[in-house]
């Protein structure tokens, strides 16, 4: 038997003979999207960086490091159930900063409803553009059959109705939720693209003591034969990682942004689920692991699927085409100047 709670009201339901028990009528509905639910950010801090506390209620509710630090609302993970299904354990997740929005939501995605249920919330669209309807949602077979990277922009917005980022959709590792409540971005750092004329004292001893000079400063440019400071990944910089640091990096801004992963081999790209946007930019295990992927065509040239793929490793038009600092006009790579065509 299934149990669930929204807004006051108790549905149940059998998977044997019984579906449902007093189901509203489909006629009325009630509106549900993410906008207005409260994501709960401590959802997103890795195992490792938690405090014993949480620890002690994530225990209680379910989880162990792997299933914490994976989040998934499949299989037999506590996220495939929904709030109401919780029961005395709710009291765990409520210590750990959910309720039952949010759960239901950002941690369940509604998976755990029946049809009916998901008619009576009018979520019913969203699930049907998804490609799931009626008859897999009842047997509990509904499952993510495409890449995020694949979804169409209809897709995609109603895969975000029902809380689901990038980050969630992949069924990534928390590794890559830097910026918390799940959104698949690696948090930029804004001081990197001010010229090297316009920083302090401390930055450019710094930015020495990593490997830079004015040059390298103010062309920021990778490549996998380049042997400048941002040709190496983080853990490449050893103990300079100190000084990157410093100035403002941190592990998954440095390996998006400065090095887009060009140090990751092969292997390392597939388990991060970075392979497809590598292989969407015309590049090949063969070339990486050979050295010679490289960026051959100008920004506005590229497909709409090759600049998203771009963007998804931290490109943007002016770091794609290799400019000079001064075309990074806002900071974080936006291009300006219309020398872009």
């Amino acid at each position: 038997m299934r149990l669930f709670f929204l807004q006051g009201i108790v549905f149940t339901s059998f998977t044997t003979c019984i579906r449902s028990q007093t189901v509203p009528s489909a006629a009325r509905t009630v509106s549900i999207t993410q906008a207005g639910i409260p994501c709960n950010p401590e959802r997103y801090v890795e195992w490792s960086e938690l405090s014993e506390d949480m620890i002690s209620n994530a225990k209680a509710l379910g989880y162990n490091e792997v299933l914490w630090d994976t989040p998934r609302a499949t299989g037999t993970s506590v996220e495939s159930h929904n709030w109401g299904w919780l029961g005395y354990k709710k009291k765990y997740a409520e210590n750990l900063g959910f309720n039952e929005l949010s759960w239901n939501c950002y941690m369940n995605h509604y998976y755990d409803y029946t049809w009916d249920s998901i008619k009576f919330y009018d979520l019913d669209d969203s699930m049907i553009t998804l490609g799931w309807g009626e008859s897999c949602f009842d047997r509990g077979i509904c499952k993510e059959q495409k890449k995020w990277s694949d979804l169409t922009d209809k897709e995609r917005a109603a895969a975000k109705t029902i809380c689901h980022t990038r980050g969630s959709w992949d069924e990534h590792i928390l590794l890559w939720y830097i910026d918390k409540c799940g959104s698949f971005t690696r948090s930029c750092n804004p001081e990197r693209y001010v010229e090297w004329s316009e920083l302090s004292e401390d930055m450019i001893r710094n930015a020495k003591a990593l490997g830079y000079n004015e040059v390298l400063w103010d062309n920021p440019t990778v490549q996998a034969t380049d042997t400048s400071v941002e040709s190496y990944k983080w853990t490449g910089l050893g103990d300079k990682q100190r000084y990157a640091e410093n100035l403002g990096f941190h592990r998954l801004s440095w390996d998006c942004y400065m090095n887009h992963y060009d140090d990751y081999t092969w292997n390392q790209l597939k388990f991060y689920g970075l392979d497809d946007s590598m292989i969407a930019l015309g590049w090949s295990e063969s070339c990486w692991e050979g050295g010679w992927c490289i960026v051959n065509t100008k920004w506005s040239y590229l497909t709409d699927k090759e600049r998203a793929a771009a963007e998804y490793i931290c490109y943007t038009p002016a770091s794609w085409e290799k400019l000079h600092l001064w075309f990074y006009r806002t900071k974080c790579g936006s291009f300006t100047h219309s020398s872009q065509s």
